[in-house]
């Protein structure tokens, strides 16, 4: 079986994770090897579990608060290491991996806090010079239009959404892109594992990543 790479992206307290690791569950169902990757990650003893910790509890490594650019650039460093270190790695061994979390989050937060569009440029094209060649096989597009858990203030969740909508409608053009309207956990549950059924039952795969050594 080709290796297949699923995104779950959208804003914090829309159901990502939970829509992510569900489908996780379906895929290893029916017996398929499947693995689980988030970003930045907080796997124990990575650079995703330190950044996680600089952006949430900064206070426990007695940090002042971090400027948007840096936090992301951060963001963006974790991100390589555990593409490197995990995600590439199970590709190559024909496994399908699911991603939580994707380089549009480190634009769309960095946007919504101010970092200069050049900067987020930059920073994006350095991780897509880490993934190389390969691209998803589908990101799924997690939308609610109130969040499920509020983590920011409306003000800010509607102008996350909205970078997201925009960022899902010309990212279209490079791969498919799934908008999944998870009001209804289980209609959103069941188109997401229609799209992900559909790629793992196709021979050919034109939309699976190319693996490059």
């Amino acid at each position: 079986m080709a290796a297949l790479l699923f995104v779950f992206e959208g804003a914090d307290g829309v159901g990502k994770t939970r829509r992510c690791h569900d489908t996780y569950e379906f895929i290893a169902r029916l017996g398929v090897p499947c693995d689980v990757f988030s970003f930045p990650g907080k796997k124990l003893g990575s650079l995703g579990q330190i950044v996680h910790t600089i952006h949430n509890k900064p206070q426990e490594l007695r940090l002042p608060s971090v400027r948007p650019a840096a936090l992301q650039t951060l963001h963006i460093a974790a991100q390589i290491d555990a593409i490197e270190r995990d995600v590439l790695p199970a590709l190559r061994r024909g496994r399908v991996v699911l991603l939580d979390r994707f380089w549009w989050s480190t634009w769309v937060y960095g946007s919504e806090a101010g970092v200069d569009s050049s900067v987020l440029t930059g920073l994006v094209e350095l991780e897509q010079r880490v993934w190389r060649d390969v691209m998803p096989t589908a990101v799924f597009f997690i939308d609610r239009e109130k969040p499920i858990r509020p983590e920011q203030s409306p003000r800010i969740f509607k102008r996350l959404r909205c970078l997201y909508q925009e960022l899902a409608g010309s990212e279209r053009k490079n791969y498919p892109v799934f908008t999944i309207r998870n009001d209804d956990f289980d209609i959103a549950q069941a188109k997401i594992q229609r799209i992900v059924k559909d790629a793992l039952s196709t021979t050919e795969k034109p939309s699976a990543p190319p693996l490059v050594s």
